[in-house]
Protein backbone atom coordinates (compact mmCIF):
# COMPACT_ATOMS: atom_id res chain seq x y z
CA UNK A 1 0.00 0.00 0.00
CA UNK A 2 2.93 2.46 0.96
CA UNK A 3 5.78 0.42 -1.23
CA UNK A 4 5.27 3.19 -3.78
CA UNK A 5 6.14 6.11 -1.86
CA UNK A 6 8.56 3.95 -0.15
CA UNK A 7 10.33 2.70 -2.85
CA UNK A 8 10.65 6.24 -4.53
CA UNK A 9 12.68 7.50 -1.68
CA UNK A 10 14.78 4.31 -1.39
CA UNK A 11 15.53 4.64 -5.30
CA UNK A 12 16.44 8.44 -4.78
CA UNK A 13 19.35 7.55 -2.18
CA UNK A 14 20.42 4.54 -4.08
CA UNK A 15 24.80 5.42 -4.96
CA UNK A 16 25.51 4.80 -8.66
CA UNK A 17 26.40 0.74 -8.90
CA UNK A 18 27.45 -1.33 -12.05
CA UNK A 19 24.27 -3.49 -11.93
CA UNK A 20 22.01 -0.72 -11.11
CA UNK A 21 18.13 -2.66 -11.89
CA UNK A 22 19.59 -5.66 -9.73
CA UNK A 23 20.32 -3.06 -6.44
CA UNK A 24 16.90 -1.71 -7.27
CA UNK A 25 15.29 -5.13 -7.46
CA UNK A 26 16.92 -6.27 -3.85
CA UNK A 27 15.78 -3.22 -2.30
CA UNK A 28 12.36 -3.36 -3.45
CA UNK A 29 11.77 -6.82 -2.19
CA UNK A 30 13.24 -5.95 0.85
CA UNK A 31 10.99 -3.27 1.18
CA UNK A 32 8.33 -5.27 0.21
CA UNK A 33 8.98 -7.73 2.60
CA UNK A 34 8.95 -5.35 5.41
CA UNK A 35 5.89 -3.43 4.79
CA UNK A 36 3.99 -6.44 4.18
CA UNK A 37 5.16 -7.70 7.92
CA UNK A 38 4.18 -4.19 8.96
CA UNK A 39 0.80 -4.46 7.21
CA UNK A 40 0.24 -7.85 8.99
CA UNK A 41 0.80 -6.58 12.44
CA UNK A 42 -1.53 -3.43 11.98
CA UNK A 43 -4.14 -5.83 10.68
CA UNK A 44 -3.81 -8.45 13.62
CA UNK A 45 -3.90 -5.27 16.50
CA UNK A 46 -6.67 -3.88 14.47
CA UNK A 47 -8.55 -7.14 15.11
CA UNK A 48 -7.75 -7.46 18.82
CA UNK A 49 -9.23 -4.08 19.55
CA UNK A 50 -12.02 -4.66 16.83
CA UNK A 51 -13.04 -8.06 17.94
CA UNK A 52 -11.10 -8.57 21.38
CA UNK A 53 -12.39 -5.86 23.34
CA UNK A 54 -16.22 -6.45 22.84
CA UNK A 55 -18.18 -4.94 25.32
CA UNK A 56 -22.23 -3.86 24.64
CA UNK A 57 -21.85 -0.17 26.42
CA UNK A 58 -18.99 0.20 24.13
CA UNK A 59 -20.98 -0.54 21.37
CA UNK A 60 -23.59 1.98 21.88
CA UNK A 61 -21.25 5.26 23.59
CA UNK A 62 -18.22 5.06 21.30
CA UNK A 63 -20.26 5.76 17.99
CA UNK A 64 -21.47 8.91 19.37
CA UNK A 65 -18.57 9.68 20.88
CA UNK A 66 -16.06 9.31 17.99
CA UNK A 67 -17.99 12.51 16.83
CA UNK A 68 -17.13 14.75 19.33
CA UNK A 69 -13.72 14.75 17.21
CA UNK A 70 -15.60 15.33 14.11
CA UNK A 71 -14.54 18.71 12.04
CA UNK A 72 -18.22 20.21 13.09
CA UNK A 73 -17.76 19.35 16.47
CA UNK A 74 -14.20 20.28 17.13
CA UNK A 75 -13.97 23.41 14.88
CA UNK A 76 -17.30 24.58 17.12
CA UNK A 77 -15.80 23.93 20.24
CA UNK A 78 -12.82 26.03 19.55
CA UNK A 79 -15.06 29.26 17.95
CA UNK A 80 -17.27 28.59 20.85
CA UNK A 81 -14.66 29.23 23.52
CA UNK A 82 -12.66 32.08 20.96
CA UNK A 83 -16.16 33.74 21.34
CA UNK A 84 -16.73 33.27 25.31
CA UNK A 85 -12.89 34.65 25.87
CA UNK A 86 -13.97 37.89 23.90
CA UNK A 87 -16.85 38.53 25.34
CA UNK A 88 -15.82 37.91 28.89
CA UNK A 89 -12.73 39.30 28.27
CA UNK A 90 -10.13 36.63 29.69
CA UNK A 91 -7.03 36.70 28.31
CA UNK A 92 -6.98 33.13 29.21
CA UNK A 93 -10.17 31.90 27.38
CA UNK A 94 -9.18 33.80 24.25
CA UNK A 95 -5.70 32.56 23.93
CA UNK A 96 -7.02 29.02 24.50
CA UNK A 97 -9.27 29.28 21.52
CA UNK A 98 -7.26 30.92 19.20
CA UNK A 99 -4.38 28.39 20.04
CA UNK A 100 -7.20 25.61 19.40
CA UNK A 101 -8.52 27.14 16.15
CA UNK A 102 -4.85 27.46 14.99
CA UNK A 103 -3.75 24.16 16.23
CA UNK A 104 -7.12 22.13 14.05
CA UNK A 105 -6.67 24.48 11.21
CA UNK A 106 -2.71 23.42 10.95
CA UNK A 107 -3.40 19.68 11.62
CA UNK A 108 -6.57 19.92 9.75
CA UNK A 109 -4.63 20.73 6.65
CA UNK A 110 -1.54 18.56 7.39
CA UNK A 111 -3.78 15.34 7.45
CA UNK A 112 -5.82 15.59 4.87
CA UNK A 113 -2.71 16.63 2.39
CA UNK A 114 -0.98 13.17 3.67
CA UNK A 115 -4.63 11.22 3.31
CA UNK A 116 -4.85 11.60 -0.56
CA UNK A 117 -0.97 11.45 -0.82
CA UNK A 118 -1.19 7.52 1.37
CA UNK A 119 -4.56 6.72 -0.20
CA UNK A 120 -4.62 4.25 2.17
CA UNK A 121 -8.09 2.68 1.95
CA UNK A 122 -10.06 1.95 5.54
CA UNK A 123 -10.54 -1.38 7.60
CA UNK A 124 -14.18 -1.46 6.30
CA UNK A 125 -12.92 -1.68 2.91
CA UNK A 126 -10.32 -4.45 2.67
CA UNK A 127 -11.36 -6.48 5.98
CA UNK A 128 -14.56 -8.39 7.00
CA UNK A 129 -15.42 -6.45 10.06
CA UNK A 130 -18.31 -5.22 12.27
CA UNK A 131 -19.71 -2.13 10.33
CA UNK A 132 -20.98 0.59 12.94
CA UNK A 133 -22.75 2.76 9.95
CA UNK A 134 -20.47 5.57 11.40
CA UNK A 135 -20.15 7.75 8.48
CA UNK A 136 -16.22 8.00 7.23
CA UNK A 137 -14.18 9.60 4.07
CA UNK A 138 -12.65 7.52 1.89
CA UNK A 139 -9.33 7.55 2.82
CA UNK A 140 -7.76 6.42 6.74
CA UNK A 141 -4.41 7.02 6.69
CA UNK A 142 -3.68 9.35 9.07
CA UNK A 143 -6.95 9.35 11.81
CA UNK A 144 -8.36 12.61 11.59
CA UNK A 145 -10.34 12.31 14.20
CA UNK A 146 -7.67 11.44 16.66
CA UNK A 147 -5.41 14.16 15.42
CA UNK A 148 -8.17 16.69 16.02
CA UNK A 149 -8.99 15.39 19.59
CA UNK A 150 -5.20 15.51 20.92
CA UNK A 151 -4.50 19.08 19.17
CA UNK A 152 -7.75 20.09 21.27
CA UNK A 153 -6.68 18.38 24.51
CA UNK A 154 -2.65 19.72 24.38
CA UNK A 155 -4.31 23.41 23.90
CA UNK A 156 -6.18 22.28 27.27
CA UNK A 157 -3.39 21.15 29.03
CA UNK A 158 -1.88 24.84 29.91
CA UNK A 159 -4.90 25.56 31.56
CA UNK A 160 -4.27 23.38 34.91
CA UNK A 161 -4.33 19.52 35.71
CA UNK A 162 -8.23 19.74 36.09
CA UNK A 163 -8.95 20.59 32.85
CA UNK A 164 -5.90 19.13 31.09
CA UNK A 165 -6.47 15.49 32.50
CA UNK A 166 -10.33 15.11 31.15
CA UNK A 167 -8.90 16.62 28.22
CA UNK A 168 -6.01 13.88 27.35
CA UNK A 169 -8.78 11.17 28.54
CA UNK A 170 -11.58 12.34 26.37
CA UNK A 171 -8.71 12.30 23.63
CA UNK A 172 -7.61 8.99 24.32
CA UNK A 173 -11.06 7.67 24.11
CA UNK A 174 -11.55 8.72 20.53
CA UNK A 175 -8.50 7.41 19.46
CA UNK A 176 -9.34 3.84 20.83
CA UNK A 177 -13.14 4.28 19.53
CA UNK A 178 -11.59 4.65 15.67
CA UNK A 179 -10.08 1.37 16.23
CA UNK A 180 -12.42 -0.43 18.18
CA UNK A 181 -15.48 0.88 15.41
CA UNK A 182 -13.18 -0.67 12.69
CA UNK A 183 -13.05 2.72 11.10
CA UNK A 184 -9.09 3.40 11.22
CA UNK A 185 -5.81 0.77 11.60
CA UNK A 186 -3.51 1.26 14.52
CA UNK A 187 -0.94 3.21 12.61
CA UNK A 188 -3.42 5.81 11.53
CA UNK A 189 -4.60 6.34 15.03
CA UNK A 190 -1.03 6.54 16.39
CA UNK A 191 0.19 8.50 13.24
CA UNK A 192 -2.92 11.10 14.14
CA UNK A 193 -2.03 11.47 17.92
CA UNK A 194 1.73 12.91 16.64
CA UNK A 195 0.34 15.35 14.29
CA UNK A 196 -2.38 16.62 16.48
CA UNK A 197 -0.14 16.44 19.78
CA UNK A 198 2.77 18.39 17.84
CA UNK A 199 0.69 21.33 16.45
CA UNK A 200 -1.05 21.74 19.70
CA UNK A 201 1.82 22.35 21.40
CA UNK A 202 3.59 24.36 18.59
CA UNK A 203 -0.03 26.46 19.06
CA UNK A 204 0.70 26.82 22.63
CA UNK A 205 4.53 27.70 22.05
CA UNK A 206 3.52 30.36 19.36
CA UNK A 207 0.47 32.00 20.68
CA UNK A 208 0.56 34.28 24.03
CA UNK A 209 -1.35 37.24 24.93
Amino acid sequence: MFEKVIMEAMASGLKECAYPSCCLGKTYGGISVIVSRLESVDTRLLYLIHNGVRCTILDRILPFLTNSAGATAAISLAILILSAGLVSGFSVITETGLRMAAALATSHLVVHSIKRFANRARPAKTLNIRDYHVAICAYSFPSGHSSAAFALAACLLPIGFAVGLPAILWAGTVAFSRMYLGLHYTTDVVAGVLIGSFFGTLACGLINL
